[in-house]
């Protein structure tokens, strides 16, 4: 191998800023330095330098030592592997560390050429793409009933320049399958001390919340419109399919309130005077209103505290369920672990609630201008046919809008948190339009079939599904669902409301170098634990 050979790789269709494996010997992969010193806006390519001999890094801070993992480009060209050359060469001078961000040093840019997509011909799977959109709309019209303001984005597209190079003290991060498809970690901590140049600000309550942040802060919040969105839910601690034996319930309604702020406490309380006046069982084992400590089964004592809720509340048919304060995306755990265990929820709170309900009947919604006697006559009001209604969606087909909102669990939020920060020290494109899959972190760029006003949106979709099923990289391949299928969903990866882009018209109005991303159907990811594969509203077609 020639020692001074200049090796130009153009970095096709992704950036590759999140890769760091250990040392091979192998040759699969060679010795070079990496040359960051033609850095400039409008280039497409690196310069990768050829180095025979065991170097340290050159003297200068325009290149670094590394390894290419050219194995891989059979079977996936459109990615390059960068690793770390040598043991005894580490980037940060130690000599026991192998792995490497190569972000300090290198903004990886995105590509000038889109991908090229095959003829895909008749579009077999079209007819399923176009009912699972209709199927969304119709969702989606159903969840903003009261929401008269059309969805504008707001755009805050945040980048760390090239002089604004990322120092981390990469050794604390790693590449882990079962967890992040980036370098990460699941300890906070641990993501805040190899990132000390980005502030990240974390908060699971929602008072004084930092919901925005730039290029130098990171928010992780409640709030649905935070940086990071941390959730209360999720597929692994939450079995929403658990059936429990029929009951009969002894009472009407009850509650488990302790924080009784005023507006709460007084909702419950004028409700209450209305049901048992209605000679309506009432009972209240919270601190507020409280008056019952316990039901006739005796061996509730003996069980954890949140069987002890659920035990008690099954014997009733409604239990109040109002959150303390109405913001968005702020559903906390009590929603979700009581429908999860058919208990119908007399809700009231985040203003967007309807995006988290597995049905449109499964719960009562309280509305800020309801008052107590209304939803009191409105319980009254429902027959026995009515009410088992409200539990038929565990035995229904889901609604694949709910779906995919759960499905934001599958990526823990730390890997969310890794996934940000890693899109933030991405340059963005100026040219294209560009894609991503929501939960990874490269955008794609896609062909400009999207321009013509002879196709429709189901094919340009169809297109997506395939450039997003058919260009991972290996690590990539192993987190993912074996096949997308549909497109659910495409919003502006960078706006904070995620409207969405439902025709070709939207899109033909977009912005050169615009990012978008993806949600997509996903109808066999193994990452739904307790999930019953048979339940999707519809099923795919499978060709």
């Amino acid at each position: 191998m020639c020692c001074c050979i200049i090796i130009c790789v153009v970095l096709f269709y992704r950036t590759n800023n999140d890769v760091g494996f250990t040392v091979d010997d192998s040759s699969d992969k060679i010795h070079v330095l990496v040359n960051i010193s033609d850095h400039d806006a409008n280039s497409h390519s690196h310069k990768l330098t050829n180095s025979s001999e065991d170097n340290d890094l050159d003297d200068s801070s325009d290149q670094v030592h590394v390894l290419v993992d050219i194995s891989d480009n059979d079977e996936n060209p459109h990615a390059l592997a960068i690793t770390n050359s040598s043991a005894e060469n580490d980037l940060d001078g130690s000599s026991d560390k192998n792995r490497v961000l190569v972000d300090m040093f290198v903004e990886l840019m995105h590509s000038a050429e889109p991908l090229l997509v095959p003829d895909m011909g008749k579009y077999p799977n079209y007819a399923h793409q176009k009912t699972v959109l209709d199927e969304m709309q119709k969702r989606f019209e159903w969840e903003e009933i009261e929401n008269t303001e059309k969805c504008r984005p707001e755009v805050q597209r945040h980048h760390r320049t090239y002089r604004q190079p990322l120092q981390t003290h990469n050794t604390l991060l790693v590449l882990d399958e079962s967890f992040c498809p980036v370098i990460c970690s699941s300890e906070l901590e641990r993501i805040k001390q190899s990132y000390p140049e980005i502030s990240i600000v974390n908060n699971m309550e929602n008072v004084d919340m930092c919901v925005n942040g730039d290029a130098n802060t990171v928010c992780m919040g409640v709030h649905a419109k935070s940086d990071v969105y941390m959730q209360y839910f999720s597929w692994h601690e939450i079995d929403f399919f658990r059936i429990h034996a029929k009951r009969k319930p002894i009472g009407f309604l009850c509650s488990f309130v302790s924080n009784c702020i005023s507006w709460r406490f007084d909702f419950l309380n004028a409700m209450t005077s209305v049901l048992r006046d209605a000679q309506k069982l009432v009972r209240h084992y919270g601190v507020c209103l409280h008056d019952s400590d316990s039901s006739p089964g005796a061996f509730i004592n003996t069980l954890q505290k949140y069987e002890q809720k659920t035990a008690l509340a099954l014997q009733h048919l409604y239990t109040f369920a109002f959150e303390n304060s109405e913001k968005e995306g702020y559903v906390t755990e009590k929603m979700f672990y009581l429908l999860a265990d058919g208990i119908v929820p007399v809700y009231r709170g985040a203003p967007d609630i309807r995006k988290y309900l597995p049905s449109r009947e499964c719960a009562v919604l309280v509305h800020s201008n309801d008052t107590p006697l209304q939803v009191a006559q409105q319980l009254l009001r429902e027959n026995q046919t009515m009410y088992e209604k409200r539990g038929e969606w565990k035995t229904s087909k889901l609604e694949l809008a709910w779906v995919s909102r759960m499905d934001i669990s599958i990526r823990h939020s730390n890997c969310r948190l890794c996934i940000r920060i890693q899109s933030i020290i991405t340059l963005p494109p100026k040219t294209g339009l560009w894609i991503r899959e929501r939960g990874f972190s490269h955008h794609l760029r896609v062909p400009d079939t999207w321009k013509s006003d002879t196709t429709t949106i189901e094919s340009v979709f169809l297109d997506w599904v395939y450039i997003l099923d058919s260009n991972l990289t290996r690590h990539e391949k192993n987190m993912k669902a074996v096949g997308g299928f549909a497109i659910l969903e495409v919003y502006r990866t960078w706006d904070i409301h995620k409207c969405r882009i439902d025709s070709l018209l939207e899109l033909q109005i977009l912005p050169e170098g615009t990012e978008l991303e993806v949600i997509l159907e996903n109808p066999q990811w193994k990452y739904r634990e307790n999930y019953p594969l048979n339940t999707i509203r519809y099923e795919p077609f499978l060709k």
